[in-house]
């Protein structure tokens, strides 16, 4: 993604295949989504007990494409650990994860309590 930040773990985004454009029954388009995560260096901060503000972009990524390009977007809140579910009208849910911090051994901080649709 642009700017190299990590969104995996520990400073695990969340990721979703978007739905398959097809054509004639061919797979024409796959496209992925994947949003929020912790800047470089929080896993680190974090361990010392400073916990980082998540991230607030997500990425589009035509896979199929013969040159792929990301494309960024800015979410409503910034988020780690937080779980994509592809809906069946197409829309992403987004819901759970943390404000700050990291994954793992209880280092994310600031529950987000609140849903993100897409």
């Amino acid at each position: 993604m642009p700017g190299g930040q990590p969104r995996n773990y520990p400073n695990t985004g969340s990721a979703v295949l978007l739905p398959l454009q097809l054509k004639n029954g061919t797979v024409e388009s796959v496209e992925a989504l994947v949003c929020g995560g912790a800047p470089k260096g929080s896993f680190t901060n974090a361990n010392n007990g400073s916990f980082d503000g998540a991230r607030d972009t997500c990425g589009r990524i035509k896979v199929s494409d013969p040159n792929p390009q990301w494309v960024m977007e800015t979410m409503p809140l910034a988020r780690v650990m937080g779980d994509m579910l592809l809906l069946l009208n197409g829309h992403v849910l987004i819901i759970n994860g943390a404000s700050a911090g990291v994954a793992g051994w209880e280092l994310g901080r600031n529950p987000v309590l609140s849903l993100v649709k897409i």
